[in-house]
């Protein structure tokens, strides 16, 4: 079994990105694999509840269970963006961060880097260029792209025999997503 860590601010387009992934990897020809998403509200937690006294969610899962990380993926959101995308949530009584747990996870988020042993693999998405450009023809076709080149990395890693050691660059469509 992969598991993939995706990272990221506050209302930055992770359980998106997880709902893609996960929807891709089913769609896949062949055995469907058990897709599993662990987020608040599997773990019957609100926002606001899930966050206190967590330093680094993403170190301590390293230490705990090396090397079982197959990809981490990083929705890299400027922290604007974020906040206009809590209050948006906010506005339509959907589920958002209080503002002072909001600023706090902002401040203590620690963006991933290549050279951390506990952040490689890392595949960096950017959703809202993504967003900005949903009206562009190619938007979806440049989604599917990058979510197809994160199951093939997953599938490299995995065959390898390189679960959690395996360093990748990133790439054109990581880029331009």
């Amino acid at each position: 079994m992969a598991l993939v860590v995706i990272c990221g601010q506050p209302c930055s387009g992770k359980s998106t990105a997880a709902a893609c992934l996960a929807d891709a990897i089913q769609s896949v020809d062949g055995p469907k694999p058990s897709v599993r998403i662990i987020d608040e509200s599997s773990l019957h937690l609100g926002r606001n509840q899930s966050y206190a006294g967590i330093p680094s969610a993403r170190f301590e899962t390293y230490i705990e269970d090396a090397l079982t990380i197959d990809l981490q993926v990083f929705c890299d959101t400027a922290d604007d963006t974020c906040r206009q995308w809590n209050r948006i949530r906010e506005e339509m009584g959907e589920s958002s961060y209080e503002t002072k747990i909001f600023e706090d996870l902002v401040q203590r988020f620690e963006k991933p880097e290549r050279r951390n042993r506990w952040d490689s693999p890392l595949f960096e998405l950017f959703p809202s260029k993504v967003l900005a450009r949903a009206t562009d023809a190619n938007s979806l076709y440049e989604m599917d792209k990058a979510t197809q080149e994160v199951i093939n990395i997953i599938v490299e890693a995995q065959s390898q025999g390189l679960a959690g050691s395996m360093s990748r660059g990133k790439s054109e469509a990581a880029s331009m997503i």
